[in-house]
């Protein structure tokens, strides 16, 4: 983030996978979502080390969190 003058806490990260996340929470990023689609297992189903700041279903459900 640096090279690109970028403060990490108050960048947005949106992940589909657990994997998505748990690297968001390592990169210091202040806000991760999981993108959960209706039917889809929660992130407390996924069994998560890291838990996202809050889930969306869509896009459309991202740009309002923001």
């Amino acid at each position: 983030g640096r090279d690109f003058g970028l403060l990490l806490p108050d960048c947005v990260l949106i992940g589909d996978k657990p994997s998505d996340i748990l690297a968001g929470h390592r990169a210091g990023l202040g806000t991760t979502l999981l993108y959960r689609p209706a039917g889809a297992p929660s992130a407390g189903e996924h069994g998560l080390e890291a838990a996202p700041t809050a889930e969306i279903g869509s896009l459309a459900d991202a740009i309002a969190w923001l």
